[in-house]
């Protein structure tokens, strides 16, 4: 059955059916848009957790990017955090493992920051936001000693 509840009775969808599929994910991309609202990011990611709940669905690893993301705009590191992993698992980029690093350092977890910069400099060498971040963080580090 699909988690979007009364959205699929309201439109009499399968759960395993393609449409309930794409309904699942339109609800998610709908979640995004709202995370750009501040007043509406907890709806925002509500949204987009239902959307990602739907057994079977393929996990999108911009949709859980946008809903880490959602969840870092509101100060939520450890769901922020959880979220970033999964997207790096599926899709390990640099981008994903410095988004995750970037968070790890916003939580004050510098050496699991320091890990995740230096995993997106293994994938990309020539990764910019890596490199900059990872010199944020040595900076930073150096200023608190």
């Amino acid at each position: 059955m699909c988690s979007v509840g009364l959205w699929q009775v309201g439109l009499g969808l399968n759960g395993s059916s393609p449409e309930c599929v794409r309904a699942c994910i339109l609800i998610a991309r709908a979640g995004v848009l709202l995370c750009n609202q501040a007043d509406r990011r907890s709806e925002g990611a509500s949204l987009i957790e239902k959307g990602l709940q739907r057994v079977g669905v393929r996990r999108s690893p911009e949709i859980l990017s946008a809903l880490a993301d959602c969840y870092r705009r509101d100060k939520k590191y450890d769901m922020s955090i959880a979220r970033y992993k999964e997207a790096a698992e599926i899709n390990p980029s640099d981008q994903s493992f410095s988004n995750l690093g970037a968070v790890y350092h916003t939580a004050g977890d510098y050496s699991a920051a320091e890990q995740a910069y230096r995993k997106a400099l293994g994938i990309n060498r020539n990764s910019q936001v890596a490199r900059e971040n990872l010199q944020k963080l040595k900076n930073s580090q150096k200023a608190k000693k």
